[in-house]
């Protein structure tokens, strides 16, 4: 499955809201320096999905708050 994410980092609380079926708005309270706050949003993504963090992949926008993800879910190759 591929998710596009708007980030808002350095946020005061984290908060993952659904927009449609593959796009979320997520905050987390890490910053947006030394790769904290894609890390912070890997582990919210995978408890919020009910997945392992290393099912969870960045394929763009490491350094830009637009971000898309594949998750792998249970079954899917």
């Amino acid at each position: 499955m591929r998710i596009t994410c708007h980030i808002i980092p350095k946020a005061k609380s984290n908060k993952i809201t659904r927009i449609n079926e593959f796009t979320y708005r997520i905050t987390t309270t890490a910053p947006a320096e030394d790769n904290k706050a894609n890390i912070a949003i890997e582990k919210m993504l995978a408890q919020h999905l009910g997945v392992k963090t290393s099912d969870i992949f960045l394929m763009k926008g490491h350094t830009i708050r637009k971000k898309v993800y594949d998750v792998l879910l249970q079954g899917t190759i």
